[in-house]
C-alpha cells in the first residue's frame, strides 16, 4: 500500500485484525449487519426499492473509516445479497453507488475531518453530519437517478421529488446511524480514548430515558395507536404530529445532555424511527399528499432534530476531553508525558496516607550523568528527543504499581514497589541496566548515558515527603560525588543532618564574599624533568575567612558553593585578587595556575569578563595557566572547548586537572587541546605501593611526551613517589612533600624551583 493510500484510509490489509477483532469476524459482522439494515430500511419505510431512511449507507461509511479499502468486496456482496433477500432485481448502478458514495465519504472524512474513527469535537461532528453525509447522499442519489432514468420505472413521479426524497433518505440514514455504527466499531475493536465520557445521569435516569424511547418505538406499531392517530380527535388535521415530534425531540435533547455517549448513539435512532413512523401514520390521513411529499415534509424535521441532538452530545464530549486534557497537562510533563513534580508528590503523599497498605515502597531520585554533552553537542532539540525516547523505555521496565516522574531537566523521581532487600532493588537495578544499554543515535553518532540514583524508604506520614525526597536527593548527590553511575541507598537521618549543615553554610559563604573576606594561598610546582620549562610555577588556592578572621579551607565550602551556584562569584574574586597581586608583585612567577569551576566554564558572560580582566589589568597572558577539572570539561564539553580556544588565542595556557578521574580519560586528550595534564592525586599517593597506579602514571607520561603535553603529579607526599615519578619522566610535581600552601606574599622572592633546589616550606 502506498503512502498516499495510507493517508486516505487506515492501513488495514485483508487478514489483518481491525483493532482487536479478527478480520473475518469484522467482515462477517459488516456483511450481516448490512443485509439486516437494508431489509429494515426497505420494509419499514420502503416503496419499491426506495426507503425513507437508508442505514446501510451509514454502515458502509463506518466500515470504510474503520477498516479501509478491503471492505469494498464485502459491501458489494452484501448489497447484492440484500437485493435478492428482499425480492428486488439486480440493480448494478445502484449497487456501485452504494459503494462509491460511502468510499468517497470515508476518504473525505479521513483527509478533511479527522483520523479518529469517531468525531471528537463539535466541528468534526458537524462536518460529518452536514458535509460528509450530504456528500455521500449526492453520490448515491446520482447513481440512483441514472438507474431510474435508464429503467423508466419512476415515470409516474416528478423527478425532482424523487431526487429530493432519495437524497434526504440517505442523508438522514447517515446522520442517524453513522455515529452508532462508528461508536460500536470503536468499542468492539478496542480503540481507546474516544468514548471515555463520564455520564451525568444516574443509572435509573438512563434506564428511564431508554425505556421511554423503546415505548415510543413499540407504540407506533400497535394497531390501536395507529387507528387513534388516523381516525381519533384531531387525526385529520395533524394535531398530534407536532406534539409527538416535540416529545421525541425533547427526549433526544435529554439523552444528549445526560446519557453516556454510546447510549446516546443507540437511543437516537429509536427516536428518529419513532418520529418518522408516527409522522407517516399522521400524514397518511391527508389524502392530498403523496407519499413522496409526506417524506419531503417529514424527513427534514427529523434530520434537524437528530443533528441538533448529536451536536449537543459532541459539545459535551469535547468539553469533557478538554477538561481531561487540561488535567493531564497539569499533572504531566509536557515533553515526556511522565508525571510532573506536583503529581509525583501527590501520588507519594497519597501512598503515605494509606493506612491499609502492608507492602513497602522505595523513593528514588535519578539524575542522568553527562546529559549536558548531548545538549552541547547536538542542541536542545536533540536532547529533548533523547529524554522522550529514554522515558518511553523506562516506563516499559517498571511494573504496573510503580511510578516514574520527571522532576526537572534531567532529573527523575521513582516510586518502586518493594523493599531495598527485595523487589524494589531489583527494579531499580533494571532501570540502571536499561539506561546503560540505551543508545541515542543522531547524525551518525551514538551517545550513551549513565545515571546516579539516590534511594530511601518511602515510609512515614504525608508531611514527611519533603524530608524523604531530600534524603533521596542527598543520596543522589553523594553518588555523583563518589564517581557517578552509582546507586546509593540511604536510611536518611545521618545524611539529612549533614545536608542541612551544608545548607546552613550558604549564607555564611555569601556573607564572606560580600565582605570580600578571601585570602589567596599558593603551592609551588616542582620541576622533576630537566627537559621541562623552568622558572617559578605556583597554583593559586582560595581560602575564606570567617567573621573571626579564621581560615576556612576549601573542603569545607567548595562543595557547598558549587551546589548553591556561588562558585562563579568566588572565581571572579580569586581572578581579581590574583591579577592585582601579579601587578604588584616585584618578581611574579613564570607560570601562575588558576582554577576555574564547572559553572564558570559554562557561563559565557564569565568567560567574556575574564578576557576583559586580562586586558584591563594588563596581565601577561603567557604566564597564566587556567585549570579545569576533567569532570567539568566532560560535563560542559562544548563550553570547555570554546573556553580553551578563546584563552589560547590570547596566549594563556590550559591545564586539565584531576586527570584520570573520568572514564575514557585518554580520549579526552584527543578532543581537548591542553598544555598540562595534572594527574589525579588518587593515583599518586600510593604509586609506590600499587603497580596499577604506577602503570597508569607511566601511560600518562608516555602519552604526554608523544602529544607534547606537560605532566604534573598532584598529591606527592613521599620521596619514594618522587623517585618513581622521575623515573617515568613526569615533568612537575606538587604536594606536601615539597611544601604546604602558603600566602601568596611568601612567593614574591625570585628563583626557580626544581627537585634539587626545592625545600619544604
Amino acid at each position: 500500500m502506498s503512502k498516499r493510500e495510507t493517508e486516505w484510509l487506515p492501513r488495514v490489509r485483508p487478514t489483518e485484525p481491525v483493532g482487536r477483532v479478527p478480520w473475518w469476524v469484522f467482515s462477517l459482522g459488516v456483511f450481516s449487519l448490512y443485509i439486516a439494515s437494508a431489509t429494515i430500511g426497505l420494509n419499514l419505510f420502503g416503496v419499491g426499492p426506495m426507503a425513507a431512511m437508508w442505514p446501510p449507507a451509514a454502515l458502509a461509511l463506518a466500515a470504510f473509516v474503520l477498516a479501509g479499502w478491503w471492505m469494498i468486496p464485502v459491501i458489494l456482496i452484501a448489497d447484492l445479497v440484500a437485493l435478492h433477500v428482499n425480492g428486488l432485481p439486480l440493480m448494478p448502478i445502484i449497487s456501485v453507488g452504494n459503494i462509491v458514495g460511502p468510499l468517497i465519504g470515508a476518504i473525505a472524512y479521513r483527509l478533511l475531518v479527522s483520523k479518529s474513527p469517531l468525531p471528537q469535537t463539535v466541528k468534526e461532528t458537524a462536518a460529518l453530519l452536514l458535509v460528509i453525509g450530504p456528500l455521500v447522499a449526492i453520490v448515491t442519489t446520482t447513481f440512483g437517478t441514472v438507474h431510474v432514468i435508464q429503467t423508466g420505472i419512476w415515470q409516474s413521479f416528478p423527478l425532482t421529488v424523487l431526487i429530493g426524497s432519495w437524497w434526504l433518505g440517505d442523508t438522514l440514514g447517515i446522520a442517524v446511524f453513522a455515529p452508532l455504527f462508528m461508536s460500536a466499531g470503536v468499542v468492539l475493536c478496542g480503540f481507546s480514548g474516544v468514548l471515555a465520557v463520564r455520564q451525568h445521569s444516574s443509572r435509573l435516569e438512563s434506564m428511564l430515558v431508554t425505556g421511554l424511547f423503546m415505548i415510543l418505538a413499540i407504540a407506533v406499531w400497535l394497531p390501536p395507536i395507529r387507528e387513534f392517530l388516523i381516525t381519533g380527535p384531531g387525526g385529520t388535521d395533524l394535531q398530534w404530529l407536532p406534539l409527538v415530534m416535540l416529545t421525541v425531540f425533547m427526549l433526544m435533547i435529554w439523552s444528549a445532555l445526560r446519557l453516556p455517549s454510546i447510549l446516546v448513539f443507540a437511543v437516537l435512532p429509536l427516536g428518529a424511527v419513532s418520529a418518522i413512523k408516527f409522522g407517516l401514520v399522521e400524514l397518511s390521513a391527508i389524502q392530498t399528499l403523496s407519499l413522496f411529499m409526506q417524506w419531503l415534509v417529514l424527513l427534514p424535521a427529523v434530520l434537524v432534530m437528530t443533528v441538533a441532538s448529536l451536536l449537543i452530545e459532541a459539545g459535551r464530549r469535547e468539553r469533557y476531553f478538554l477538561q481531561r486534557r487540561l488535567r493531564f497537562q497539569s499533572d504531566h510533563d509536557p515533553l515526556t508525558g511522565l508525571l510532573n513534580r506536583r503529581a509525583f508528590e501527590q501520588k507519594a503523599r497519597q501512598w503515605l496516607a494509606d493506612d491499609d497498605h502492608d507492602d513497602q515502597r522505595l523513593l528514588a531520585y535519578l539524575d542522568l550523568d553527562q546529559f549536558q554533552i548531548v545538549n552541547d553537542s547536538l542542541g536542545h532539540t536533540a536532547g529533548d528527543e533523547l529524554l522522550v525516547k529514554l522515558s518511553n523505555q523506562l516506563i516499559e521496565v517498571l511494573g504496573p504499581e510503580d511510578c516514574i516522574a520527571r522532576l526537572g531537566g534531567d532529573e527523575f523521581g521513582l516510586l518502586v514497589q518493594g523493599s531495598w532487600d527485595g523487589r524494589g532493588r531489583q527494579y531499580i537495578e533494571r532501570i540502571v541496566d536499561e539506561i546503560q544499554a540505551f543508545r541515542y543515535n543522531h547524525s551518525g553518532r551514538s551517545f550513551s548515558l549513565r545515571a546516579s540514583i539516590g534511594v530511601t524508604d518511602l515510609k512515614g506520614l504525608p508531611e514527611d515527603f519533603g524530608r524523604l525526597l531530600s534524603t533521596a536527593d542527598t543520596a543522589c548527590i553523594t553518588a555523583k560525588e563518589h564517581g557517578r553511575n552509582q546507586v546509593l541507598y540511604s536510611r536518611g537521618p545521618d545524611r539529612v543532618a549533614r545536608r542541612l549543615n551544608q545548607v546552613q553554610k550558604i549564607p555564611l559563604i555569601q556573607a564572606a564574599l560580600d565582605d570580600q573576606r578571601i585570602e589567596l594561598h599558593g603551592q609551588s610546582l616542582i620541576r622533576l624533568n630537566p627537559g621541562a620549562p623552568g622558572g617559578q610555577a605556583l597554583e593559586v588556592l582560595c581560602r575564606l575567612l570567617d567573621e573571626d578572621g579564621r581560615i576556612v579551607f576549601p573542603d569545607v565550602f567548595i562543595g557547598v558553593a558549587e551546589r548553591s551556584g556561588l562558585m562563579p562569584q568566588i572565581d571572579r574574586l580569586v581572578i581579581k585578587r590574583t591579577f592585582e597581586w601579579l601587578n604588584s608583585c616585584p618578581n611574579p612567577p613564570d607560570r601562575c595556575f588558576i582554577n576555574l569551576s564547572a559553572i564558570s566554564i559554562a557561563d559565557r558572560q564569565f568567560v567574556a569578563d575574564l578576557l576583559d580582566s586580562i586586558q584591563t589589568f594588563r596581565v601577561d597572558a603567557k604566564i597564566l595557566v587556567f585549570e579545569i577539572t576533567e569532570t567539568a570539561a566532560i560535563s560542559n564539553y562544548m563550553a570547555a572547548r570554546r573556553l580553551i580556544h578563546q584563552l589560547r588565542e590570547v596566549g594563556a595556557g590550559i591545564a586539565l586537572d584531576d586527570f584520570g578521574s573520568g572514564m575514557a580519560s585518554f580520549g579526552h586528550l584527543h578532543e581537548l587541546s591542553v598544555d598540562y595534564v595534572k594527574i589525579d592525586a588518587r593515583f599518586i599517593r600510593q604509586v609506590s605501593e600499587r603497580p596499577m597506579n604506577e602503570a597508569i602514571v607511566r601511560a600518562i607520561a608516555d602519552i604526554g611526551r608523544d602529544c607534547n603535553i606537560l605532566t604534573v603529579a598532584e598529591g606527592v607526599e613521599s620521596a619514594e613517589s618522587v623517585s618513581i615519578l622521575k623515573s617515568h619522566g613526569i615533568d612537575y610535581a606538587q604536594g606536601y612533600h615539597f611544601g604546604r600552601p602558603a600566602p601568596l606574599q611568601t612567593f614574591e622572592e625570585p628563583g626557580e624551583l626544581d627537585f634539587q633546589s626545592s625545600k619544604t616550606r
